[in-house]
């Protein structure tokens, strides 16, 4: 009968006032020890209850970040065969470098066209994209500088980047 009644308390199957009432006929302290048990009890419950939510939700929030890590990376990898098929289609005479005249000229192809739109640099005009790119002056356009170039102009520009610009261009 006590571990029915433990049961029945438990599971919510028993009125706890109607046992409690009963107990401290009994004995005062009776009453007084059922009501601590009570208290223990849900209180543990309750706590392996939220243990477990708060468990799920940590587990669900980690999931999350990883799944955004991961599909930040893929896009930056699809990004980047992207730019490099396009560099060597761009390549004509197969020599590793782009000059300006290269680039103006499959700039006006409906391929390479659709695909700077598709970057968000479809207004751009060929000397421009070109100059922009060329980081080392030289004329040409490696692998390198064309598609390290495109992707760093495909990027969201952060609020401390355009504080660096805004400063650099005070002094």
């Amino acid at each position: 009968i006590a571990l029915l009644t433990h049961f029945a308390i438990v599971s919510g199957g028993a009125n706890w006032w109607d046992l409690w009432y009963t107990l401290s006929q009994i004995n005062g302290v009776y009453g007084i020890v059922f009501i601590l048990y009570i208290i223990i009890m849900v209180l543990i419950v309750l706590n392996i209850i939220t243990g477990i939510f708060v468990n799920d939700a940590m587990e669900m929030s980690q999931s999350k970040r990883e799944y955004a890590i991961q599909s930040r990376t893929d896009r930056r990898q699809a990004l980047f065969v992207v730019l490099r098929d396009l560099f060597q289609k761009c390549d004509v005479d197969g020599s590793g470098e782009i000059c300006k005249g290269e680039l103006a000229e499959f700039m006006e192809a409906p391929d390479m066209q659709n695909c700077l739109a598709e970057l968000d640099l479809g207004g751009i005009g060929a000397a421009t994209l070109f100059e922009i790119l060329d980081v080392n002056q030289s004329g040409t356009l490696e692998i390198e500088e064309f598609v390290l170039g495109c992707m760093r102009l495909t990027a969201p520009v952060s609020m401390l980047e355009i504080s660096i610009c805004l400063n650099e261009n005070r002094r």
